[in-house]
C-alpha cells in the first residue's frame, strides 16, 4: 500500500491549490475558501466557539483568530460574549453571513454534481462512497493526533 501514499500526496497537493485559488465576492469583498468554510461552518453551528473552530480545523488559536477578524471586519459574522464564561465568545452569522452560505452552496451543488458526474462515468457508485469514506476517515485521523508530525522526519 505504500506505493500509494505518492498518489495520496499529489491529490492534496492538487486539492489545496484549487481550493487556495477559489474566492467568491460578496458585498464588495472576496473571501478565500477557508473563510467560507468557516462562515458556512458557525452557520451550521450557532454560538460556536473559536476554540471549537481550531479543534475541527486543526488550526492554532492564532491562525483562526486571524480568519475570525478578517471575517468579521466584512460583516460576515459576530461575536457575543458567553453568558457562562466572559473570556468565550460564541460566534454567530450576520445576514451577509447567511447569504454567503446560500450563494456559495448553490454554486458549489452545481460543481458537486459535475464532479460526481464525471467521477461516474470512470467509477462506480459503491467506490465514490468508499472515497468519501476514507477522506472523512483521514481527515478525523489528522485532527484527532495534532501533536503528530503527518509526513515529517523528526530532526
Amino acid at each position: 500500500m505504500n506505493h500509494h501514499a505518492g498518489d495520496l500526496y499529489d491529490f492534496l497537493i492538487v486539492a489545496s491549490g484549487m481550493t487556495g485559488a477559489i474566492r467568491m465576492k460578496s458585498h464588495g469583498t472576496e473571501l478565500t475558501m477557508m473563510e467560507i468554510r468557516v462562515i458556512m461552518m458557525i452557520g451550521d453551528y450557532p454560538g460556536i466557539t473559536a476554540t471549537q473552530l481550531g479543534y475541527y480545523w486543526n488550526r492554532s488559536r492564532g491562525a483562526i483568530s486571524q480568519i475570525l477578524k478578517k471575517i468579521e471586519a466584512k460583516g460576515f459574522i459576530y461575536k457575543e460574549k458567553s453568558e457562562t464564561d466572559e473570556k468565550v465568545f460564541r460566534l454567530y452569522t450576520t445576514d451577509w453571513g447567511m447569504e454567503i452560505i446560500y450563494n456559495f452552496v448553490a454554486n458549489d451543488f452545481e460543481d458537486s454534481t459535475h464532479i460526481v458526474k464525471s467521477l461516474l462515468e470512470v467509477c462506480s457508485v459503491e467506490e465514490l462512497r468508499a472515497f468519501y469514506k476514507v477522506i472523512n476517515c483521514y481527515r478525523k485521523i489528522l485532527t484527532n493526533d495534532p501533536e503528530r508530525r503527518w509526513g515529517c522526519v523528526n530532526q
